[in-house]
């Protein structure tokens, strides 16, 4: 069994599994919510619960407790334009820098979005975007600088949009009778995927301070992976409309692919298992 201990800021779609993942591969982890009533679900997946807000400063007095571990990832939700204050995410995300600053981390793991490259037909790697005005997401922007600027070792994961189990596109979709911009590449990443990255992160030799795009390496159109899931399903099919007047950015995960050398579980959104599906085990042998 593993000695090292994760505290990951927040727990919820992916932190919660994510934390059982941890767990089940001999990590002891704090996990930390905004919701009192959630502290029974941390609690059954072995983890150790922590009540934390910040709005946009810390509203928990022991946050030296929480933040005594070995890595910590952070993992809230960006939203743009939040009580009226577009940088409220930035403003947050440097709170919680003010906290970890001077800590003794082996590792700060900071969960971001690729929603900050501007949408354009062309494929997008990290250097892509650099600058906070170079961005078209400036909030998310100036959280990435609060965490490279902490002296600590870090890896920043621009995700791509997250699916897996109860997310899927055909959920949204399913009811609509006619699907627009239908030939639009997609940029997703499946759950699992995300997992296993920060797994192997923290338990491998890694290369630290980097940013890496997390999206699965094949990008089907969105037609083509409403018709499966929806076939699946036994869903009628809507009329797909195609404006190619409408573009959209490729997110390229070939960094992380060859740096880290990773194999993506689902490389193809298309086939990305989805709703009750059966799910894979969540502990992963030592490698």
């Amino acid at each position: 069994m593993k000695s090292e201990s994760v505290s990951i800021l927040g727990c919820g779609w992916l932190g919660l599994p994510l934390a059982e993942l941890l767990v089940n591969n001999g990590y002891y982890v704090k996990g930390s919510t905004t919701r009192l009533q959630k502290f029974e679900h941390i609690k059954a997946v072995g983890a150790e619960p922590y009540f934390m807000e910040f709005d946009p400063a810390p509203s928990l007095n022991n946050h030296n407790g929480f933040f005594n571990s070995d890595y910590v990832i952070i993992n809230v939700p960006a939203r743009r334009n939040y009580k009226g204050k577009d940088a409220y995410f930035a403003t947050q995300i440097s709170h919680i820098s003010s906290k970890i600053r001077n800590k003794n981390f082996k590792g700060v793991i900071f969960i971001s979005s690729t929603s900050i490259y501007h949408e354009k037909a062309i494929t997008t790697e990290e250097s892509s975007v650099s600058k906070p005005e170079e961005g078209n997401n400036m909030a998310i922007l100036m959280a990435e600088a609060s965490i490279k600027k902490l002296n600590l070792p870090y890896v920043i994961l621009r995700c791509g949009g997250l699916m897996g189990e109860d997310r899927y596109l055909a959920k949204y979709f399913k009811d609509k009778s006619v699907i627009e911009d239908a030939h639009l590449p997609v940029n997703y990443v499946h759950r699992d995927d995300v997992m296993a990255v920060i797994h192997q992160i923290i338990s491998q030799p890694t290369r630290w301070n980097e940013t890496y795009n997390l999206a699965a390496p094949e990008h089907p159109t969105k037609e083509m992976v409403l018709r499966q899931q929806l076939q699946l399903m036994g869903e009628k099919l809507p009329e797909f409309q195609h404006n190619l007047r409408m573009k959209r950015k490729i997110v390229s995960s070939n960094k992380l692919i060859n740096t880290l050398n990773y194999t993506f579980r689902y490389s193809n959104p298309v086939t990305f298992p989805f709703g009750d599906q059966k799910k894979e085990t969540e502990i992963i042998q030592p490698l």
